[in-house]
Formats: structure tokens, sequence, C-alpha cells
């Protein structure tokens, strides 16, 4: 004869693994299991009913198994693609980086070079240098002024050369 806290310990063990069927084939092999308990608790020496048992929990147990198996499969896979997408952003991210870093201190200091150079030509007495700059920003602002100061002052030179002449 078995324990009785034992039929009710399988008993409530069978009624969890009906409430938690999520797997193709896996209420078959329940319900298949169930049956089994059933015709075992009516007859407790029924070694038939036991091996029904046996089967049917090693079959659920192979179910999960192998459901485990392939979604750790797709875990993996997805995985390896998430990293395969974030080495491509990373390195096309670096790249800009890169190019950035390299364009940026020529794109700042060859404007400054050349009004650096046209102040000196100025300084000379080259009233006639100018600064283009062909881009909508600060700059571009900076060499129309320039521009315009030189204006000026060729023409300030020019009519005090033409008063110094006359």
């Amino acid at each position: 004869q078995i324990n009785p806290d034992s039929i009710a310990g399988i008993e409530r063990n069978i009624r969890l693994q009906e409430d938690n069927v999520t797997e193709a084939g896996e209420l078959e092999q329940t319900q298949f299991l169930r049956i089994a308990f059933e015709d075992f608790k009516k007859d407790d020496l029924d070694s038939v009913s036991i091996v029904k048992m046996k089967s049917a929990a090693h079959a659920i147990s192979e179910i999960n198994m192998q459901a485990i198996l392939k979604k750790n499969q797709i875990a993996q896979d997805t995985a390896s693609r998430a990293s395969l997408y974030l080495i491509l952003i990373s390195t096309f991210v670096l790249l800009v980086a890169f190019t950035f870093t390299l364009n940026f201190p020529g794109y700042i200091a060859n404007p400054i070079a050349q009004l650096t150079q046209g102040i000196k030509s100025i300084a000379n007495k080259k009233y006639e240098e100018r600064l283009t700059f062909d881009r909508n920003d600060e700059f571009e602002e900076l060499a129309s002024a320039f521009n315009q100061m030189a204006e000026k002052l060729d023409e300030y030179e020019h009519s005090n050369m033409a008063k110094i002449l006359f």
C-alpha cells in the first residue's frame, strides 16, 4: 500500500503540470500521465500504471528539454546577430569619429590661416587682398567684414596717394 501523502504529492505535481502546459505534444503526454495516475489510484499495485506514469513523465521531460534547447539556440542566434549589429554600428561610429577628428581641425584652422595671411598682407599695405569662404557660417561673415575693411583702406590709401601726387 502506497502512503496517502505520496499519492497527494503526486496529485499536486500532476495538477501543477496540467497548469503549465506550454509546448506542442506536452498536453497529450500530460493527459496520458493523468489517466495512468487515475488507474494507479484504483489499484496501487498495478505495475503497468507505474510504467505508463514513468513513460509519460519522461516524455514530458523530454519535450520540455527539447523546447529549452530550441529556445537556447534561438537566444544564441539572436545574441550573435546583436553582436554583429553592435560591431557594425561601432565600426561605423568609429569611422565617422575618425573622419571628424581628421577633418574638423582643418575646417576651423584653414579659414583662420587665410585670415591671418590676409591680415599680414593688409599690415604690409597690400590692400587689394580679399578673402573668400564658400560657407554659410561665421567665417563668411568675417571674410565679408575683412573685405570691406580692405576696400576702405584701399580707397583711403588711393585718395591719400592722389592728394600727395596732386
